[in-house]
């Protein structure tokens, strides 16, 4: 871990949990801590809460910071504004959703504009995705034919809003802790809360459905790209936001039986280590090892917030699976195979054409690479990294029911 790691995990855990900065920093060390905050996706948590900053800028680098503070600020109200007028609508209709990740997550932190807003994510049953549909094209959404390919949710786009209509969380393994996770998510709309942003509000899942529906959507990123500091801060403080022993005996079992305590206890004391969360959240996790912790938070810092997964140094994701368990060749090519099906249909209906595109793609990928679309990727290092993830997916043992540990 770097020295400007370092210093961003302080400013983080002060700001999480109110409390006063015991540092200050130069003007240069903060034009090395905010490029970081910004690739991790906290940057306007950091801003928004480092009430001295000000006072530590030169006017010149704080002219530029403000400016990114307040495209935020204002980003984030167009999207709690476009949001309530979509559940309004959907409600009158009798449409159930909820609000998943962004706003849902907002309310855990003491200031929750301070959570940095992306995409409106929504959930409704999967019997209502047409209806729902139809509200959004009413109010001037639409979505491209290629919003239908992904597996469970179509993205609709208005003047760079976008919305995700999820029809499921994530995906699930064909496995029986794939199935207990589907199981469980299946009842999210009896269990729903009304939370509130200012003037806003709006239905959230509950906080058992809501823990699940947080470690799948980080699973998959991390698996398929990367997660940062931002999505361990949501963790952090949805944590915060129940107690420790609600965590411990409600929580925890039912993640064991969907195959994901280990993800959630690593997380969870890489949160009590990292960004001072409150030790008791640790107290029922004797059990995960200290190495894993720091081998999570390498993953964590390695690469940033999940937008940045194609500017990443190395391309470790096409050679781990989930598992860590897999050869690299059999991941590379399965996921080249699943690439292949999803940019270019027609090798649904003509399989056989699939190890075309074994070399098609990573050569048009290097060759977009040569021309400065896409960054270079370094080979030892995609090698060494490859090596250290799949040591921590065998640690996470992510979907593995009791038998099979």
């Amino acid at each position: 871990m770097v020295e400007t790691q370092e210093k961003l995990l302080k400013i983080l855990s002060d700001v999480l949990w109110q409390k006063t900065p015991e540092h200050t920093y130069s003007s240069q060390e903060w034009e090395t801590i905010l490029p970081v905050a910004e690739d991790q996706g906290v940057l306007y948590l950091v801003l928004q809460g480092c009430t001295s900053i000000r006072q530590q800028f030169s006017a010149a680098s704080w002219l530029k910071w403000r400016s990114k503070l307040i495209s935020t600020m204002l980003n984030n109200e167009t999207l709690m504004a476009a949001q309530s007028r979509i559940i309004g609508e959907m409600q009158a209709e009798i449409i159930p959703c909820a609000v998943l990740k962004g706003a849902s997550l907002a309310v855990c932190y003491d200031n929750p504009s301070a959570r940095a807003l992306g995409d409106i994510d929504l959930l409704v049953p999967r019997q209502f995705v047409e209806q729902a549909s139809d509200i959004l094209v009413s109010q001037g959404y639409h979505a491209p034919q290629e919003s239908f390919a992904h597996p469970y949710h179509i993205d609709f786009y208005k003047n760079g809003i976008v919305v995700e209509l999820h029809y499921a969380v994530s995906t699930f393994p064909d496995s029986p802790t794939g199935a207990e996770a589907k199981r469980h998510m299946h009842a999210w709309q009896e269990q729903l809360r009304q939370k509130h942003i200012g003037n806003h509000t709006f239905p959230c899942l509950s906080d058992s459905h809501q823990a699940l529906s947080l470690l799948l959507h980080m699973e998959r990123h991390m698996t398929t790209g990367c997660i940062g500091l931002r999505q361990l801060c949501d963790w952090a403080v949805f944590l915060a936001s129940v107690t420790p022993g609600f965590f411990a005996d409600q929580l925890l079992p039912e993640l064991q039986a969907c195959g994901l305590a280990e993800f959630a206890g690593v997380l969870t004391q890489a949160a009590v280590c990292y960004l001072s969360l409150d030790p008791a959240y640790g107290m029922a996790l004797e059990n995960i090892r200290k190495r894993d912790v720091q081998a999570m938070m390498e993953e964590i810092l390695r690469a940033g917030s999940i937008h940045n997964k194609n500017n990443t140094e190395e391309s470790s994701s096409f050679f781990v699976d989930e598992s860590g368990t897999k050869s690299s060749m059999r991941v590379f090519i399965s996921k080249i195979n699943s690439l292949a099906r999803r940019k270019f249909p027609i090798t649904k209906q003509l399989p056989f054409l699939l190890p075309i595109f074994w070399l098609y793609i990573p050569m048009r990928y290097w060759l977009r690479s040569l021309v400065g679309k896409r960054r270079r990727k370094s080979l030892l290092r995609t090698i060494a990294v490859t090596k250290r993830r799949k040591r921590l997916y065998r640690a996470l043992k992510l979907f593995k029911s009791a038998q099979e540990k």
